[in-house]
């Protein structure tokens, strides 16, 4: 199983919809689903002075989690689809067949798809 797969698998059987951050004043709590009241995922507290700064961060880096995996997947989709592009342009190039370009030009539009999705998952 590749990471892809593991990060298809459980962003499927996870909590859907966004996550967002909530600070109360001794806990920063991860929630996700409609509205950011639907599941808890996780709490971290930070009213002891000895848990340092990095808990803020941390907790903004696990709600950002399912905006990760769509900009891995849609970055994954274009590196197939490039490589999908790419071999069909070598075997078009092969056989001299104008209908063999048909595939190219499928693909390419494959490549520009990708692109649109791997741009939207990264804003």
């Amino acid at each position: 199983m590749t990471i892809f797969d593991e990060i298809e698998r459980d962003a499927k059987a996870g909590t859907q919809g966004s996550w967002g951050l909530t600070n109360a004043d001794v806990t920063f709590s991860v929630r996700g689903g409609e509205g950011y009241s639907t599941n808890h995922i996780c709490e971290m507290n930070h009213y002891r002075e000895d848990r340092g700064p990095e808990r803020e961060p941390n907790a903004r880096r696990i709600a950002n989690v399912p905006r990760y995996e769509r900009a891995i997947m849609a970055a994954k989709e274009v590196a197939d689809a490039i490589r999908d592009y790419v071999y069909a342009e070598t075997e078009a190039g092969d056989e001299q067949s104008p209908a063999g370009y048909e595939e190219v030009f499928e693909e390419w539009d494959r490549v520009e798809v990708a692109l649109a999705l791997f741009r939207e998952a990264t804003k």
